[in-house]
């Protein structure tokens, strides 16, 4: 299988703070490769880069065989590789509709027909074709999510982006987006980076796992081993402890 994205020492900083030291790490095409860790990690930052939202770092990144400098992207870059966010209200223009938002991309782009794509796409995600003329303020977060996936989806990218795509919804809801999200990379074979603290979340849909602490990868693990709960760092171990305090805090309150 070969490589979509390679990241070799790749170094971040924002004045006296090293956000990523030396990060190296490989993407297989049609894979789905996981980034845990605790707030300020430096889980992001790796997607800011990629995305080019973070202009000024050091190292050799490469996407799809193409070599990466500073936040400069083509418009064909940016059509392969799309990005969803944590927060999808934040991630959506308030006096937009949904019809609007969607059809930003198919305009920047030039991707045909607004009319036969945007049903296209809600139906894609799983929403309803009236969804189409209402504002974000007037949807649920989870259908917030659907259309931000749709929108990322419409350029038919390669790579997909997934910056804690699950961590601003209601619980009942996550497996939900997750259960789509999976669907949605195996069919089309996307490669994707999920960025999560949440261990069962990135188990869900990452046959690799990557842990980061202060800015550097401290370890990596497989599906299997983080379902045993085996693990060599104690970042590593730490977040497995917690991952399962939440689940019994969640059983306990049902």
């Amino acid at each position: 299988m070969s490589t979509a994205i390679e990241i070799q020492g790749l170094t971040v900083r924002y004045r006296a703070l090293k956000a990523l030291d030396q990060v190296s790490l490989s993407a297989e095409r049609g894979a789905c490769l996981g980034l845990v860790g605790e707030s300020g990690s430096g889980k992001s930052t790796v997607l800011r880069v990629l995305t080019g939202l973070v202009g000024d770092w050091q190292g050799k990144v490469a996407v799809a065989g193409r070599r990466l400098a500073g936040s400069r992207r083509d418009l064909a870059f940016c059509r392969d590789v799309q990005m969803v966010f944590q927060d999808p209200y934040g991630s959506l223009h308030p006096r937009h509709t949904i019809d609007a938002i969607l059809d930003e991309p198919i305009s920047i782009h030039r991707l045909g027909d607004p009319g036969r794509l945007i049903p296209q796409a809600l139906a894609d995600v799983g929403l309803p074709a009236e969804v189409r003329f209402r504002y974000p303020h007037q949807l649920s977060g989870g259908q917030r999510q659907r259309v931000a996936i749709a929108r990322a989806l419409l350029p038919e990218p390669s790579i997909l982006l997934l910056d804690e795509p699950t961590s601003a919804l209601d619980v009942s809801v996550q497996a939900e987006i997750l259960n789509l999200l999976t669907g949605i990379q195996r069919r089309r074979g996307l490669t994707a980076i999920l960025v999560s603290h949440n261990l069962a979340v990135v188990a869900h849909m990452c046959p690799r796992v990557l842990v980061m602490d202060r800015g550097r990868i401290v370890e990596e693990l497989s599906r299997d081993a983080l379902d045993a709960g085996v693990a060599g760092s104690p970042q590593a171990r730490a977040l497995i402890a917690a991952s399962r305090h939440v689940r019994q805090a969640s059983k306990a309150a049902e």
